[in-house]
């Protein structure tokens, strides 16, 4: 019989991978999980070590996996759609609306948009924050700035 303990290997350091000790039948084995990060507010990223620089984004646009913990801002000064699509479970993109237009969320197929307040999709007002949560089985939850 194979005895596996898991445990982190110390605190682990902003910018820094992961570490994490691996213990099989009394020998310890040092694993990094390269593609997670520890930001400066302690808070366990999956994106890069360098930082998560917002991004600008401009017309109507389709939300992609390779936006999951990322920052979109929308400087658009005319109304657009920001389409919301079936993301992987615990995918989280936050959105700004930077310009005078706002931003309103359309439910992709097979996705249920819901929010807390009983907000339909749309951003309020210039500098509104929101994020969206991919809760998995088609269901995303938008908080924030929204009516």
């Amino acid at each position: 019989m194979t005895d596996i303990t898991d445990a982190p290997s110390g605190t682990p350091v902003p910018g820094d991978a992961i570490p994490f000790v691996r213990t099989v039948n009394g020998v310890d084995q040092l694993l990094k999980f390269d593609g997670l990060y520890i930001d400066k507010s302690g808070i366990l990223r999956v994106k890069n070590a360098e930082g998560f620089a917002a991004t600008n984004v401009t017309g109507n646009y389709i939300i992609a996996q390779d936006d999951a913990a990322s920052i979109l801002i929308s400087a658009d000064d005319s109304d657009i759609t920001y389409t919301v699509p079936n993301l992987l479970p615990g995918s989280r993109v936050t959105i700004i609306q930077g310009g005078a237009g706002k931003i309103t969320f359309s439910a992709g197929e097979g996705i249920t948009l819901h929010s807390g307040t009983g907000a339909s999709g749309f951003t309020v007002q210039q500098w509104s924050p929101c994020e969206l949560l991919w809760l998995g089985n088609g269901n995303v939850l938008m908080t924030g700035a929204l009516a």
